[in-house]
């Protein structure tokens, strides 16, 4: 299990502010994981095999679809498109590992949900 944490600065038109969130990420043995909220929820089967994944999560009513493509073997982007009666956005986040990070410590250089 990698236990994972990013925090950035989210910018929404002209607002700033601090964002993080924190996931659990389980080997799943078959080169795909399982990432789940740190309660232990699920929310999506990242499988990057190929270079890219998609997957999608719900969430009461809205529909979070991920599109997860890794860059090099220490930078990936993410890009979600939510919709639903309580939310239509599109956020694209570009993730890098940070200097020192060690394999349960990964920056963020964008966006949280």
């Amino acid at each position: 299990m990698l236990a994972y944490t990013e925090s950035g600065e989210l910018r929404l038109g002209g607002r700033r502010g601090p964002a993080s969130r924190s996931l659990l990420v389980h080997d799943a043995g078959d080169g795909t994981a399982d990432v789940r909220f740190t309660d232990g929820r699920e929310f999506y089967r990242l499988d990057l095999r190929s270079g890219t994944c998609a997957a999608e999560h719900p969430c009461r009513a809205d529909l979070y679809n991920v599109t997860v493509t890794r860059l090099s073997p220490d930078c990936y982007a993410e890009t979600w498109r939510v919709t639903g009666p309580a939310k239509d956005y599109e956020l694209q986040t570009t993730y890098t590992r940070s200097g020192r990070a060690s394999v349960d410590s990964v920056a963020g250089t964008g966006g949280a949900r």
